[in-house]
């Protein structure tokens, strides 16, 4: 192997567990910033957490006003103590194929960090004997945290298990709110963009072309898209737009920023990435942690308010609540 190409993959190396190394530390920088109390509460259950983004389901506790026990990754073992909960984000395909997608997880209780990235993780915890018969109620939902009180179309693959003891059930999955809260009170209201239509567009070609053509596509329809709250997704090939509430924000858009507001004509602010996760901004210390690591990090978050709606009927299953 030439000695040229054999520094170029050394230095790709180095790079890349660098990053990694950074990113472990930015989780831990939010991690730590929320401050959980750990409860002498006979009832206080344990949580953990081997996500990529921030953890939402501490924050779930927090809204909840749930006892509990924090561990992390490298705390989790492979004893659930009542049950587990787990979230995907769902890839269509896959779950057509197998039920299952790539995982973006939240777990209630304990379990094996080993299933998790494989996608029959049901069939291999179906497996799971206790006094000869299935030692968990396993069930799984894919949910939309838009239906929640969420204005953000984020879809998610949520696998619950309820261990089987006396006095468990199966879980009762929560069923949807009836009414869809606006995008304008998760949006800074005094943070306005140019008032000249169409206004100062985004520097990148492609992010300037999305632009430009669902605007055309919306003067077209007879719409207004300085006084309608319409948000569009610029960071792919093809733009796509939402009325009232926000497309997907995935790991890479929210590190680019996130969505493209019409009628604020600007982009989204970090306060309002954080903000449509359902995480108060003051409660992470931004100051420490770039604000593209923080827009990263959103993209891999789950919405708190529909964590804390699945959480709150997991442990009514698991009759701990």
């Amino acid at each position: 192997m030439p000695q040229a190409v054999r520094k170029h993959r050394l230095k790709k190396k180095e790079k890349k567990k660098t990053a990694n190394v950074k990113a472990i530390v930015t989780q831990a920088i939010l991690a730590a910033s929320l401050s959980p109390q750990i409860l002498e509460n006979p009832k206080a259950f344990t949580i953990g957490s081997a996500c990529s983004g921030w953890c939402s389901e501490l924050f779930a506790c927090h809204r909840l006003q749930l006892p509990y026990i924090p561990v992390f990754a490298c705390d989790i073992n492979a004893h659930c103590k009542k049950g587990f909960l787990a979230s995907r984000g769902p890839e269509p395909e896959k779950v057509k194929e197998k039920g299952m997608a790539k995982e973006e997880a939240a777990l209630f209780g304990s379990l094996s960090v080993g299933l998790l990235p494989t996608c029959p993780v049901l069939e291999e915890l179906k497996k799971l004997k206790k006094d000869g018969r299935d030692a968990y109620y396993l069930s799984w939902r894919m949910l939309n945290a838009l239906d929640y009180g969420t204005p953000q179309n984020r879809e998610r693959v949520m696998i619950c298990g309820i261990r089987s003891d006396d006095g468990a059930r199966e879980m009762a999955w929560p069923p949807p709110v009836r009414v869809r809260k606006s995008i304008h009170g998760y949006i800074d209201s005094a943070i306005e963009g140019d008032t000249a239509f169409p206004g100062r567009l985004p520097t990148p070609r492609s992010e300037r072309r999305n632009v430009e053509q669902v605007l055309k596509k919306l003067q077209s329809q007879g719409r207004q898209p300085l006084q309608s709250p319409f948000v569009i997704d610029i960071g792919g090939s093809k733009p796509h737009f939402s009325e009232g509430y926000s497309p997907c924000i995935t790991h890479t858009r929210g590190g680019s920023g996130g969505h493209w507001l019409t009628w604020k004509q600007r982009k989204m602010t970090t306060v309002e990435l954080i903000q449509l996760m359902d995480v108060p901004p003051a409660s992470l210390q931004m100051s420490r942690v770039s604000p593209r690591q923080i827009g990263l990090m959103a993209g891999n978050a789950i919405p708190v308010k529909m964590l804390s709606r699945v959480l709150r009927a997991a442990l009514q299953s698991a009759n701990m609540a």
